[in-house]
């Protein structure tokens, strides 16, 4: 600094006060090393400079000494024009005005810098230069300026809620934030097997779509990001040659460039990479490093945010779909419905170009399969592979044998359609499909066809996709099963249907015929208990004992047919519903002692009596009057018949819950059996009747006692015990208001 401390004043110096004061001014300054201070001549060269300023270039004092230390090399190129208009105001005034510029060390880093001159003699051959280092304040204002643009990329990310817009966020805040001169966003597929481009600034369209999908074994930076979850920075294209052992893949117009790689990380799990290609070849520095990273970080938990909510929104647009499909296949009641629901819901749903519906053919040809419906599948195809075998090599055949769906989303490739059915390669030609889904349709445990949809453009079929077309699957494969219950369920109602008008006629002319033969029987065998009548009353002739005893025994037996006739022809009416019931109220005390005397004869036959419960005053019942009293005759017959001598009949009314009562006839008869308690109502079944104990009667009367009772709005039931006795009950309604 011996130049620098010569600035000080002596006695006989023939300057002004004012240079003496500037002088001794600039050299206590640079004596005091706060700033760097520099001597220069007209023309750039460096005279000499202080400690601060060559500590500050990290300058040997040597260089100076000998003289070539200049300005100008000092200098970076960008700011030779600055200086010149400096230097410019320097001639001009004497100085200039301080201005901010950078300065270069030795191994090639700057130095922000604040530079203020000034000429120290008359002769302006020589100047001062005052150097203030600005790293601190540069520093400052760039961790201002980072902080700032963070807060303004954090709040443009709060207001998108998909991953394309908060891609096209990120890629805006690249650009002005990071300054990169190109960048992207790439997206780890869900099944984690590659790398989907989600968007980029700076590449033309080509270079896009050839990067739109990496593997993951690509030779660039986000493979490395993708292995190891860390950082990757490479400063130049040697670096990068080295490192992957080729050229970087950039465009002829690609300068040399720095590239850096940021793992997009959510709690450790890795969502993508943003790329950056930075102007350069440069270093990146650590606090550079470490803003990238921040950045990367707002990005990722946006793009999770965006991840969720798009989730979301695909869930419900999911359950809507399948709930649209659902209702629409619930209400579809034919497989030519059930396919063209099917079709026309999924071809919408899945933008899909093609779709076909088949179904394997019923057995013995359950080895074929046959397409139900298509659409936009050209005629000609859908003629020529209207019907083929299950075992071929397509993708129908192969989802229906091995029960599995098929998803495949690109033509060529691994996993392609080329690769996986390339003996239909010129079947995709000619269709120009380039993805497929091919879904299997299970009912009653057995697949019973196949969904296939067609796509004339590669198509990633993600979760959401496929986990609809499976659901669609599953809900068809229950419509054929419901439509199949139907078929079955119809066809056994038209069965049943066709039986029962097979009854209802065979009923109907046993019907016919019961009441014509007994109509022809009943003639004759009235003509006949006329003759007998005739006979006995002597208009003929007089008889003599032995003849009226035999004509006697025959106007029984006519009686006896006639009864049996009359009740044929009752069950038959009854069975054709052509009774008409007189309901009135009835009552019940004169009813029941009047039953004795009209089974007088048939208790005397048997040495029986009749036991006959007086009802309460003025109990009363609905009925047919008529229609009771035979009913209650046949019941009191029935008991007479099967009660042995000694025995005990008797009949009471008593009252049930609600308004309802009951006429009870009881007998210490043989009983009933159990088993046959229901058998007895049964139209000619005589259940006592055998060898050796005949039992008169056409086994009509309990059926037709039966119902008459309900033909009154009533019931017969029966209670009985093998060797006790029987208990009959016949249930009537009350008149309203009786209590």
């Amino acid at each position: 600094m011996s130049e620098l401390g010569a600035l000080a004043p002596t006695p006989d110096s023939k300057v002004d006060d004012a240079y003496v004061v500037s002088e001794t001014t600039y050299a206590a300054i640079a004596a005091a090393n706060i700033v760097g201070v520099v001597l220069w001549q007209d023309g750039g060269r460096i005279l000499d400079a202080n400690e601060k300023f060559l500590e500050l270039l990290a300058l040997d004092p040597a260089t100076i000494r000998r003289g070539t230390a200049h300005w100008r090399t000092l200098t970076p190129p960008e700011y030779h024009s600055v200086d010149a208009t400096r230097v410019a105001e320097l001639r001009a005034t004497g100085s200039h005005s301080p201005y901010q510029k950078e300065l270069m060390r030795s191994d090639g880093t700057r130095v922000p810098v604040l530079v203020a001159s000034s000429y120290i003699d008359e002769s302006r051959e020589r100047g001062v230069a005052v150097v203030v280092d600005q790293t601190a304040a540069r520093e400052a204002d760039v961790e201002r300026k980072r902080t700032e643009s963070l807060q303004r990329l954090s709040a443009a990310l709060t207001r998108v809620l998909t991953r394309a817009d908060v891609t096209q966020v990120v890629l805006t805040h690249l650009v002005s934030a990071l300054g990169a001169a190109t960048g992207g966003v790439i997206e780890l597929a869900p099944r984690g097997d590659e790398m989907l481009l989600l968007g980029t600034v700076g590449y033309d369209a080509a270079a896009t779509f050839r990067f739109a999908r990496m593997s993951l074994d690509a030779p660039m930076p986000a493979r490395d990001v993708v292995r190891t979850h860390q950082s990757v920075f490479i400063e130049s294209r040697d670096e990068w040659a080295a490192r992957f052992g080729e050229e970087p893949p950039v465009t002829a117009s690609d300068a040399s460039r720095a590239w850096a790689a940021i793992p997009l990380l959510v709690e450790d799990r890795l969502l993508g990479v943003m790329v950056l290609g930075l102007d350069g070849p440069r270093a990146i520095p650590d606090d550079e490093r470490r803003f990238m990273r921040t950045f990367a970080d707002l990005c990722a938990q946006a793009l999770e945010r965006a991840r969720l909510y798009e989730a979301e929104q695909a869930a419900r647009a999911l359950a809507e779909r399948l709930q649209r499909i659902t209702a629409a296949l619930a209400a579809a009641a034919t497989v030519d419905a059930i396919a063209e629901t099917l079709i026309e819901q999924t071809i919408v749903a899945m933008r899909a170009d093609t779709a076909i519906f088949c179904l394997r053919d019923s057995p013995p040809a359950d080895d074929w399969v046959t397409i139900v419906r298509a659409r936009g599948l050209p005629s000609d195809v859908a003629a020529e592979f209207s019907r083929f075998p299950l075992d071929s090599p397509g993708a129908i055949g192969t989802a229906m044998r091995t029960s599995e769906p098929i998803f495949v989303e690109r033509r060529d490739g691994p996993d392609g359609l080329l690769e996986r059915f390339g003996v239909l390669a010129n079947m995709w030609t000619r269709l120009g499909t380039q993805a497929l889904a091919s879904i299997p349709l299970k009912a009653s445990n057995a697949i019973a066809g196949s969904l296939l949809l067609m796509f004339s453009a590669p198509r990633a079929l993600g979760d959401d996709d496929r986990s609809f077309l499976i659901s669609t699957g599953q809900q068809t494969g229950l419509a054929l099963e419901r439509n199949r219950l139907l078929d079955s369920e119809r066809a056994a109602r038209g069965d049943a249907e066709s039986a029962r008008a097979s009854a209802v006629q065979a009923n109907q002319a046993k019907s016919q015929f019961l009441a014509t033969m007994s109509h022809e029987l009943r003639t004759p065998l009235n003509a006949i208990g006329g003759y007998v009548d005739l006979m006995l009353m002597g208009i003929r002739g007089p008889l003599s004992a032995q003849q009226q005893e035999d004509l006697t025994r025959v106007q029984r037996s006519q009686l006896h047919l006639l009864s049996l006739i009359n009740e044929v022809l009752d069950y038959a009416r009854l069975d054709a519903g052509s009774v008409r019931y007189e309901i009135a109220d009835v009552g019940l005390a004169s009813l029941l002692t009047g039953l004795e005397s009209l089974v007088m004869p048939q208790l005397r036959a048997k040495q029986l009596t009749l036991e006959v419960e007086a009802p309460p005053r003025g109990l009363q019942a609905r009925a047919d009057v008529e229609k009771l009293r035979r009913i209650l005759l046949n019941l009191l017959s029935n008991a007479i018949k099967f009660t042995t001598a000694e025995g005990r009949v008797s009949v009471r009314a008593e009252l049930m819950d609600g308004n309802r009562l009951a006429i009870v006839v009881e007998d210490t008869g043989v009983g009933i059996a159990p088993d046959n308690l229901e058998t007895v109502f049964e139209p000619f079944v005589q259940v006592g009747r055998a060898l050796h104990m005949p039992v008169e009667g056409s086994g009509l009367g309990l059926a037709i006692s039966r119902d008459l009772a309900r033909g009154m709005g009533g019931d017969l039931t029966l209670e009985s015990t093998l060797g006790v006795g029987s208990r009959f009950r016949v249930v009537l309604r009350r008149p309203a208001g009786q209590r």
